[in-house]
């Protein structure tokens, strides 16, 4: 039998989905219900002062009355601790919550355009208000942190407190970010007070967003926040629009004086339909001078005209051929037209689960355990094909059937249908340990821990292919395990692949560019076309361990501050391949490939320090590195003996800060060199290891 997905395998069984929003709503009722229907009498003032304990704030975190409106004065990614920000040798800019909430921003991505020397990374292609934007600093991307630990989505701002924007290169604290740099986006903690805001904003093309956020303390030890957000919103293109909600839960605990326990859960759910990217010319040629080019079996599959619900064969037919430049004439692309149809969506679900345990011994030691498991899932409604960013003339006057071509001498564009589902889920440990000591002339902060994250990306697609149950479909799929099996469903696909043509005369009407299989004649099925002939990579674990160490240090009554650390990093991979039954719908490996599992070990240093020339000015110097360990690091070079090295980024940074009424005006300039290096030939230090190939 032929394994066609289901509607609960595709795009994806939304039970779990549905099984945490209900934990999540009752998690909700309990923090929000958490006030006794009967106040107990409230006791004297002054017998309450006298009860109360001083809180003993943690190494680990950010003073709550640190900030005064915009201006930050402490970072937490200078060395993992909090630290003044005016005595780190890095170029680091907070952007606080004061600052997000006056200049309304709800998409992380957005305060790219506040950060100096950083752009929002984007395509032409990518969803309005998508919430999974990139960034990129100093001309290259920056790797986006959540509460210091790597995270692949982009958060909404609704449960963020401060973003704290690290440029350049800095492997001694975070690897990852190569020569840009690093975007840590802190999240909101629960505090010891009672407090509630409400906000809702509206602005043109039907936005409108609320969000609540409520903080209680329930105990003297035991505090709980909660977070939600809701926005919805329409694009300039047609169907396009974004819609995202979020829940966010936080509670802090006391138990003792000197322990400090936080947890979250966070969920979001972020939906938007695509934009339209830029069409290229591609009948330029043909109407200059007449020459067409042939579809052929290989590169020719079906091709399905939705306004007139026909389909036919595309082997042996011709199309017409251009420059490849973009095209602008408006009479022919409408400046909102959207081909993709409301089903061009881009989902995104994202669940993360923290908990940090700090603990102070003594005056001078702490240390703190954190471990977070987070997961996003992407879904997204592709389009593809060698022919999707182009447009076409139709230059043929009959069809294969010999009626006559109602479309001859029209523009069009064509694509294949697909969803890609992406689920990524990881989980990340980490254990650091701080000790203080001072001696007559200076002051240290001896930083170390040790750190591991796993990783295991999935991914699989579907696209719409002739039913091969129909007796248009080519071929025959074989049920067999074995390489050449596969091969030879890949080549038959291929040959009955789905591609729908949109004349741009019939406009983008939803009955037109509505998708979903046509019954009886196609369906959906997996693509193991697009994983290739040698099979698919998507599906295999690979993580990250290592440690790192270092120092702060003050001199000359804290005239004179220096920073130096090292970090390193090894980073395993499992590069086997999966093959896919397209009958059975089995997923194997082959016996005559065995697992190779790759090792590659670097490290990083930095080093830099700060001198207060007065109280209002003071210079800086720093050398730092960083490397980003890739999937393609540790896998065979181009020469024999030798390994791809993970790319490096390392740099010097010179600057003078200046400081004015009181600090409240500051003024930093700047001189930067950052290098980039990347070799896919490098005799490295990397272990192979050979493990028995599973069927």
């Amino acid at each position: 039998m032929f394994i066609t997905p289901s509607p609960a395998e595709m795009p994806r069984n939304h039970m779990k989905l549905e099984k945490k929003r209900l934990f999540v709503a009752v998690c909700a009722a309990l923090a929000l219900g958490a006030t006794p229907a009967t106040a107990a009498p409230a006791a004297p003032v002054a017998a309450e002062i006298e009860k109360e304990k001083p809180i003993t704030l943690s190494v680990f975190e950010v003073k709550g009355d640190a900030d005064e409106g915009y201006l930050a004065t402490q970072t937490l990614s200078g060395s993992r601790t909090a630290t003044l920000l005016r005595d780190t040798p890095s170029s680091i800019s907070v952007l606080n919550r004061a600052f997000m909430e006056d200049l309304i921003v709800t998409d992380i991505a957005e305060l790219s355009m506040f950060n100096i020397s950083g752009e929002i990374g984007t395509n032409n292609e990518s969803p309005i208000s998508s919430g999974n934007g990139g960034t990129v600093s100093r001309g290259t991307n920056s790797t986006n942190l959540r509460d210091g630990v790597v995270f692949f989505v982009s958060l909404d701002s609704h449960n963020i407190d401060r973003v704290e924007l690290l440029r350049g290169p800095n492997g001694f604290l975070y690897t990852g970010g190569g020569a840009g740099g690093i975007s840590n986006q802190v999240t909101k903690q629960a505090l010891r007070k009672n407090a509630q805001t409400a906000a809702f904003i509206t602005g043109s093309r039907e936005l409108y967003r609320g969000e609540f956020d409520i903080n209680r303390t329930l105990t003297d030890k035991l505090a709980i926040r909660a977070s939600l957000a809701y926005q919805r919103g329409g694009g300039y293109h047609n169907h396009t629009e974004r819609t995202f909600r979020g829940f966010y839960l936080s509670a802090n605990y006391r138990p003792f004086q000197n322990t400090n326990i936080n947890i979250s859960a966070d969920f979001g759910e972020n939906v938007a339909v695509m934009a339209p990217n830029m069409l290229a010319d591609q009948f330029a040629t043909t109407e200059r001078t007449g020459t067409t080019t042939a579809y052929t079996a290989t590169q020719g599959g079906f091709t399905y005209i939705p306004a007139t619900n026909t389909i036919f064969d595309s082997v042996a037919t011709r199309r017409s051929s251009g420059t490849n430049l973009v095209l602008f004439d408006g009479k022919i692309v409408a400046d909102k037209i959207n081909l993709q149809g409301p089903g061009a969506y881009n989902k995104t679900d994202h669940y993360a689960h923290s908990i940090s345990i700090d603990q102070k011994i003594g005056e001078k030691l702490n240390f703190q355990l954190a471990g977070t498991l987070q997961e996003g899932i992407r879904e997204i409604g592709i389009k593809g094909g060698s022919s999707q960013a182009a447009v076409y003339k139709d230059m043929v006057a009959t069809r294969p059937d010999g009626t006559r071509n109602p479309y001859f001498n029209d523009y069009y564009t064509e694509f294949y249908h697909g969803i890609r589902n992406y689920p990524e889920p990881m989980v990340s440990l980490r254990a650091s340990g701080v000790y203080d000591f001072k001696l007559r002339f200076m002051t240290q902060r001896i930083v170390g821990g040790l750190h591991r994250q796993s990783q295991e990306p999935l991914d699989a697609q579907y696209a719409e292919f002739v039913d091969p149950a129909s007796p248009a479909f080519k071929g025959t799929l074989i049920n067999a395990n074995t390489l050449a099996a596969y091969q030879a469903n890949v080549a038959t696909l291929n040959q009955n692949r789905v591609y729908r043509r949109f004349y741009f005369k019939d406009g983008d009407d939803e009955r037109i560019t509505r998708r979903g299989a046509i019954p009886g004649r196609t369906v959906m099925l997996r693509d193991i076309a697009i994983d290739g002939a040698s099979g698919r990579l998507m599906n295999r674990y690979y993580w990250n361990s290592g440690g790192m160490i270092g120092s702060s240090g003050t001199y000359f009554n804290q005239r004179l501050h220096s920073m130096v650390g090292w970090r390193s990093d090894s980073f395993y991979q499992d590069p086997g391949r999966d093959f896919y039954n397209m009958v059975s719908g089995e997923t194997y490996r082959l016996a005559s490939a065995p697992n190779l599992r790759y090792r590659v070990r670097n490290t990083s240093y930095n080093f830099g320090g700060v001198f207060h020339v007065t109280k209002f000015l003071a210079a800086y110097a720093t050398y730092a590195e960083n490397v980003v360990l890739t999937t393609t690091a540790g896998t065979p070079g181009f020469l024999p003996g030798t390994v791809v090295a993970p790319p490096k980024g390392f740099g010097t940074e010179y600057g003078v800060r200046w400081l004015f009424f009181d600090g409240r005006l500051e003024s930093t300039w700047t001189y930067y060199r950052t290098n980039r290096k990347a070799s896919a030939t490098a005799i490295h230090e990397y272990r192979q290891v050979v493990t028995p190939a599973e069927n």
